[in-house]
């Protein structure tokens, strides 16, 4: 069965649903209630989709709880439960059925619509993805309040000048280097050379996202470089003092940094000027001059707003080792972790910024694997972001097929089309679940620098198009004092104890917390599926071409079963048979024609 099979009973009796009985209507009796269908006819189009809904009479009657069922065939129609009283009917194929109605306490009062499906299944219309970071910002277990990702954010970017810092930065340069990191930050292309960190998620975001911000003075603190431990509360302290000095000393108000007004600054970005450890060793214990986002943690307060989260990051990742020498600004040309490519390179910032607004890593940290293949902005800080990323950023929604159809995918750098199949799509429209996303891959846009010249440390991109494919297991489990279990995919929008946190390990050495049995580590965020049927889910390779699809070629989890952990009996991760194939009929440079066949 695909999806929300047409033949599923949702039970809504069971115990901690929206339709539990309260005390107060415990005097109520099944023979004062009757139930009633807004219709006892529809008739709809193949693709075309109708909500069907129970009233109560009386309407003050408090327990809700319906059962929804099909008599007939079953395989003509889609069902997903919308509420507590309410599903969504979409066509599939012709023919005619039954959607009973049952009320939840007693099997003897129920109402039934008759359906009627006039014409094939057509995918028609994209799905809007309503649960994502903005929602799990709210219910986080690690106490980060995550930039925005969608608006006006502004940010606010403090260059941090040590006691030693003239021993790495020319001194006379420190004012022209505070103007690097701000066009780094919020210039245009033409003075980075490639994107500074707002137009590239402007572009990326297709003018969702608009990032400004203030680059603040240097603030100077007394201490070494080396003298900060990521791990304690220095980087806190600091982060704290830094921010009340920049409102001591400048005109910015806090006010004007949390446009949402949730009572925490949108974000604080601290560059420092001494060079990343890999490129200047400290011999201190916990190395803290490396590139990393964390949170203060602050408790909101919307009449004098705190900072939260925040990113540390060297100067030197936007120089390549000519330019950190040409622009005047470091001693040493070995001080330099970007490239020669760009007067001002932002590959790190960009990376960096993706913490800023919740994104995890997709690299794995153990080094054993790569699972997503290296090439994308939040994996080896190179190219556009993948397509989940975009998803789960609020910016694209995706088509979801229901049944069988013909559909063309279009290049997804220039239209954001997205295509995710699924077993069983959760009824919230949230994007913390488990399912496949075919995008159209394409030398162009985001990824176009990229794959013209390679970036140091990274895979280079592939000058080719094709469909890329990706295994998403962005499933949540809940911590409730100190208890975890699974949470179904979905984030609540209400106020409640539960904290979320990603259900799945990216780490080879299983680092991560996870309630994966087994090979925890192969049950990754991300990762890419390559057109190969002798890979596995640990392959170790970098994203090439051959791994794209091409018009001709076919899918199915049991040609492709060694690049799932459950693949062998056809199913995900989280034990759900998958029964989605597809093959790809046509291609050109700018779209591919699939069918896609569930059986």
């Amino acid at each position: 069965m695909g999806l929300l099979s047409s033949c599923s009973i949702f039970d809504s009796s069971k115990k901690g649903d929206e339709g539990t009985q309260s005390s107060q209507s415990s005097s109520q009796t099944n023979d004062k209630v009757q139930i009633s269908l807004n219709t006892k006819s529809l008739t709809i189009g193949g693709g075309d989709s109708e909500l069907l809904y129970v009233t109560f009479n009386p309407t003050t009657w408090t327990y809700k709880g319906i059962k929804w069922s099909v008599v007939g065939d079953s395989s003509i129609i889609n069902i997903q439960k919308k509420s507590n009283t309410a599903i969504s009917v979409t066509g599939l194929a012709v023919g005619e059925c039954d959607i009973v109605a049952t009320y939840a306490k007693d099997d003897t009062i129920k109402d039934t619509c008759h359906v009627t499906v006039s014409s094939a299944y057509e995918c028609k219309n994209k799905t809007v993805i309503e649960q994502n970071y903005s929602t799990y910002n709210v219910h986080n277990a690690y106490g980060i309040n995550y930039c925005a990702s969608k608006g006006t954010p502004r940010v606010l970017i403090i260059p941090v000048w040590f006691s030693d810092s003239n021993s790495f930065v020319d001194q006379d340069y420190r004012e022209a280097l505070r103007e690097d990191i701000g066009k780094a930050y919020l210039g245009t292309s033409s003075e980075t050379g490639w994107h500074s960190v707002s137009s590239y998620y402007e572009t990326l975001s297709s003018g969702a996202l608009h990032l400004g911000g203030y680059v603040a003075p240097w603030y100077e603190i007394s201490a070494t470089a080396a003298s900060y431990n990521s791990n304690g509360s220095d980087m806190v302290t600091l982060v704290n003092d830094a921010t009340d000095w920049v409102f001591n000393h400048t005109s910015e108000t806090r006010s004007s940094f949390d446009v949402n007004n949730d009572g925490n600054l949108d974000a604080v970005l601290l560059i420092y000027a001494a060079p990343d450890y890999s490129k200047y060793e400290y011999s201190v214990a916990g190395k803290n001059l490396w590139a990393f986002q964390s949170s203060t943690s602050a408790n909101p307060n919307k009449a004098n707003p705190t900072a939260n989260v925040y990113f540390w990051a060297s100067y030197d990742f936007m120089y390549g080792p000519t330019n950190t020498v040409s622009r005047g600004h470091s001693l040493d040309s070995s001080y330099a972790n970007g490239s020669d490519l760009y007067p001002i390179d932002s590959h790190t910032f960009t990376h960096e910024m993706g913490h800023v607004m919740g994104l995890d890593d997709y690299y794995d940290y153990a080094s054993a694997t790569k699972p997503a293949g290296g090439f994308s902005m939040q994996d080896y800080n190179v190219g556009s972001h993948d397509p989940f990323s975009v998803m789960a950023l609020g910016w694209v929604n995706p088509y979801i097929p229901l049944g069988s159809c013909t559909l063309t995918l279009r290049d997804f750098q220039s239209t954001k089309d997205l295509i995710l199949l699924t077993p069983e799509w959760n009824p919230t429209n949230s994007v913390f679940d488990e399912y496949l996303l075919l995008e159209f891959y394409s030398p162009t846009g985001l990824n176009e620098a990229d794959v013209a010249d390679q970036y140091p440390g990274s895979p280079q991109g592939v000058n080719d198009i094709g469909i890329r494919l990706w295994h998403v297991d962005a499933r949540l489990f809940r911590i409730t004092g100190g208890y975890s279990a699974p949470y179904l995919g979905q984030v609540t929008t209400s106020t409640d104890s539960t904290r979320l946190v990603m259900y799945n390990t990216n780490t080879s050495s299983g680092d991560r917390v996870s309630i994966c049995e087994g090979n925890n580590h192969a049950f990754n965020e991300l990762q890419l599926i390559r057109n190969s049927n002798t890979k596995t889910f640990e392959d170790d390779s970098v994203f090439e071409s051959a791994d794209l699809f091409k018009s001709g070629d076919s899918f199915s989890i049991n040609t492709y079963s060694s690049q799932f952990v459950n693949g062998s009996e056809s199913k995900f991760n989280n034990d759900k048979e998958f029964k989605w194939s597809f093959h790809i009929n046509s291609m050109t440079t700018t779209e591919a024609n699939i069918t896609f066949t569930l059986s």
